[in-house]
């Protein structure tokens, strides 16, 4: 069972490495049930085509959020099965986690930068890079999972090996994403730099969430560009397919990351929040990636003046691919799901 949300304000990569985990427990075990305020139609339907049974939860509060998730995963042991639960996002507390495993249910939590003052969990998830450094005060039988060995990849991701990339002389097609919420309206902005950056043929591909800020002028932008320059692509289904049809990705430095590293994909990377600080320090620091920063101190020119520089150099190109495809295996989420098994044989609820 996993307890996540999306919109409102509330990023999708939460939502979507979760369902990477619901997918692989389908795969692997047996049934996923998603417990959710998400108010994205998009991120729901996808969690629907993977097999996944949706519950919407209504409540506002922790408290009465609480309840309802424990009478769901009651409700689930009463029906013979042997219920566990993930939950990730930034507004779950010590005392929710406590409560969960004071009842007797196995608890996998996901979290990005230790900033509870306890994890009380079953088992602790944090698949960034860098992870290992951070300071957990977790139960004394809690499991750590730390770092990109553990990556929750989807299984459009997992399904086949990465293929080989060609890194031509000229990066000329690339794709452009910052999440499908976008609250700091970045796409725009890059994308503007872009067709201003005088590389001859350049070919955008803009993914973007239906519901980004700045969807409209992105699209009034396409509308403006000669040709095929800009193309503008809204929720896609399948996410692989469009980032192994391009040389490079200007992308925020979140959950894609991970996509596009398991991938080989040179990438240029721009912090939008907070909790994508130690992402792109992690993955520019190993050679796997280029950080640009925090977003606010990125401007055209140095959008412009950084995509030069890697569209027009395959070598550099192309040792960020190399470095990029060592950060993530793909089997992370499998190692995942063998430690939640564990959980389950040990009796470490």
């Amino acid at each position: 069972m996993i307890r996540a949300d999306a919109g409102s304000g509330i990023g999708a990569g939460h939502f979507m490495r979760t369902l990477a985990l619901g997918e692989a427990w389908i795969e692997q075990r047996g049934e996923t049930i998603f417990l959710t305020r998400c108010d994205i139609p998009a991120l729901l339907e996808r969690v629907i085509q993977a097999g996944i049974k949706v519950v919407p939860l209504a409540a506002s509060d922790l408290p009465t959020d609480l309840a309802a998730t424990l009478r769901q995963l009651e409700a689930s042991r009463g029906s013979g099965a042997n219920p566990w639960i993930c939950v990730d996002g930034y507004f779950f507390t010590p005392e929710y986690h406590a409560a969960i495993r004071a009842a007797g249910y196995p608890l996998l939590v996901i979290d990005d930068n230790a900033h509870l003052p306890q994890y009380h969990a079953s088992i602790l998830l944090n698949q960034n890079i860098g992870a290992e450094s951070l300071r957990y005060a977790t139960d004394p039988d809690t499991k750590r999972l730390l770092g990109p060995a553990h990556t929750l990849l989807r299984s459009e991701f997992r399904r086949r090996p990465p293929s080989p990339r060609y890194h031509p002389p000229v990066a000329k097609r690339v794709l452009v994403t910052c999440g499908g919420a976008d609250t700091a309206r970045m796409t725009a902005r890059i994308v503007s730099a872009l067709l201003g950056s005088e590389v001859e043929g350049i070919e955008i591909v803009a993914v973007m969430g239906a519901a980004s800020p700045n969807r409209e002028e992105v699209e009034r932008l396409a509308a403006a560009a000669t040709g095929n320059t800009l193309q503008v692509v809204c929720d896609p289904p399948e996410m692989r397919e469009l980032l192994e049809s391009v040389d490079l990705v200007v992308t925020a430095a979140g959950s894609t990351c991970w996509e596009i590293s398991y991938l080989g994909l040179p990438a240029l990377l721009i912090v939008v929040a907070d909790n994508q600080r130690g992402i792109a320090d992690g993955l520019h620091r190993c050679g796997a990636a280029v950080s640009l920063g925090w977003h606010e101190s990125v401007d055209t020119d140095m959008l412009q003046a950084s995509f030069r520089s890697l569209a027009t150099d395959p070598q550099g190109r192309a040792k960020l691919s190399q470095k990029s495809r060592e950060v993530v295996d793909g089997q992370g989420v499998l190692r995942v799901i063998q430690a939640v098994a564990g959980a389950f044989q040990t009796k470490r609820f």
